[in-house]
């Protein structure tokens, strides 16, 4: 929905509420008269009440005079609250006066929509605990890496899984995504280099270290670690693989 009026936040009678700038109502109305004038006739016609249906700010603003002065001058804002502009606009019995009031309904509808939507949070769409998830997303990945699946059974098994988390793909849940071992990755992306010296090369740009006879992976966007035989064990992302290359290759 395009935005006719701009809709603040104001206290009105105690409350915070949706509020207009009357000044902004009186511009697209395209009233001829004089503002100040207009809106006092429009409150005293409606019977409106100040703190009720509307507000007063004093506003100090400073103007230069055409001899080069500073002049300090107090302006009156008014704000209205829907319903008062929603009525001012229709006693306006003008086309444009009517849009604007049928723009009000729609905004207050909108806003009544968004108060009576339930808030979702993450831990409100997962059914199982994260153990549970862990568990079941490691299993999937074993039988992914072990069995000869399908494309179409894996997705099935995947989306299965997926579908007790508020994720659509894989890509959303990185920390679960297949893992390769680096010779398997080295070999797919037909790169001659020893895992060894890859290790070596990673080493020196930060994205591994050895630690207690262990290979550890510090940056996560590339990989997980895995326990392996009381060791970890580094196994890396196929979508990312690419980056990590040009990071070893490319960059000196």
């Amino acid at each position: 929905m395009q935005e006719i009026i701009q809709i603040s936040q104001n206290t009105i009678g105690n409350s915070s509420v949706h509020s207009v700038s009357a000044r902004d109502l009186h511009r697209e109305l395209g009233v001829k008269k004089d503002f100040t004038n207009w809106i006092k006739y429009q409150l005293e016609k409606g019977f409106f009440i100040e703190s009720e249906d509307y507000i007063i700010i004093r506003q100090k603003r400073r103007t230069i005079t055409r001899d080069g002065k500073t002049r300090g001058t107090v302006v009156f804002e008014y704000f209205l609250t829907l319903d008062t502009a929603k009525e001012i606009a229709m006693m306006s019995r003008t086309e444009k006066g009517k849009m604007i009031r049928n723009y009000f309904i729609k905004v207050e509808e909108a806003f009544k929509l968004q108060i009576s939507k339930p808030v979702q949070t993450r831990s409100d769409l997962i059914s199982v605990s994260k153990e549970e998830l862990e568990q079941e997303l490691t299993v999937l990945e074993f039988t992914f890496k072990h069995k000869n699946l399908s494309e179409l059974e894996k997705d099935y098994l995947l989306n299965q899984t997926l579908k007790k988390v508020n994720f659509t793909n894989l890509d959303n849940l990185t920390k679960y995504k297949e893992t390769f071992s680096l010779t398997e990755l080295l070999e797919v992306f037909q790169i001659s280099i020893l895992p060894q010296d890859f290790n070596r090369k990673l080493k020196n740009f930060g994205i591994i270290k050895w630690s207690q006879g262990n290979w550890i992976l510090l940056d996560l966007k590339f990989g997980r670690n895995f326990p392996f035989d009381d060791k970890t064990n580094p196994r890396y992302f196929k979508s990312t693989f690419q980056e990590l290359l040009d990071i070893v290759f490319i960059i000196q």
